[in-house]
Order: C-alpha cells, then sequence, then structure tokens
C-alpha cells in the first residue's frame, strides 16, 4: 500500500529512515529535473537536491500540510537554487 506524502511527512518527523527513503525515491527525479531546467547545470542540480532532501529532514515539521506536499518540496528547491545562483 502507497502511502501518502503526509503520512511518510509524520513518520520523518519521529526520524523514520524508511519513510524518508521512500519520500526521496518518490520525488528525487522531478526535484534534480526542476532544478536542472533552473541551473543549467546537472552537477549542480544534483548537489541543491540532496540540500532539499536534507532540509525536509531536518525540517519536515515546518511542512502545515495545509497545501501540497509537493509545492512545499518544489518552493525549497527553488529557493536553494535561486540561492545558488546568487552565489555563482
Amino acid at each position: 500500500m502507497n502511502q501518502s506524502d503526509a503520512e511518510l511527512i509524520q513518520r520523518i518527523m519521529k526520524r523514520d529512515s524508511e519513510a524518508f527513503a521512500l519520500l526521496f525515491d518518490r520525488y528525487i527525479g522531478h526535484v534534480t529535473d526542476h532544478l536542472t531546467r533552473m541551473l543549467r547545470d546537472a552537477g549542480a542540480a544534483d548537489d541543491v537536491a540532496q540540500e532539499v532532501f536534507l532540509r525536509v529532514w531536518n525540517r519536515a515539521d515546518q511542512w502545515s500540510g495545509a497545501g501540497a506536499f509537493q509545492g512545499w518540496l518544489f518552493r525549497i528547491a527553488t529557493n536553494l537554487a535561486l540561492n545558488h545562483l546568487r552565489w555563482h
């Protein structure tokens, strides 16, 4: 049975690494594609994608659950990509 993003986030807040792996596998391709389009550098996109998921692990409790998890995830990705572009 596939668990919803909300259920996985609840488990991640309890430091469940299996839930994190499921969420990572579900979204890593989409996030990396989004970042590659923004940064136009596959290596940088991979690095920023890792940072995105580190933020999810460390700050899962900041997702309010009011909107779609994917929107929150892509907002993190976009913000980190913009930060990367400012610094490079």
